[in-house]
């Protein structure tokens, strides 16, 4: 996953928190995770967005 990520990744589609339709991808290839309970993750990412 880091190597397709390493630059920017496909774009994809995601909702906005108005409930807007935007694209979006990952970009850098940084992602961090970190659990926040025994089924939850928290994760971090750099997103670029269109929209």
């Amino acid at each position: 996953m880091a190597v397709d990520l390493n630059g920017g990744a496909g774009w994809f589609d995601w909702w906005d928190l108005d409930g807007q339709i935007k694209q979006g991808r990952f970009v850098g290839g940084n992602l961090e995770w970190e659990r926040a309970g025994a089924s939850l993750w928290n994760g971090q990412a750099q997103l670029e967005t269109v929209g």
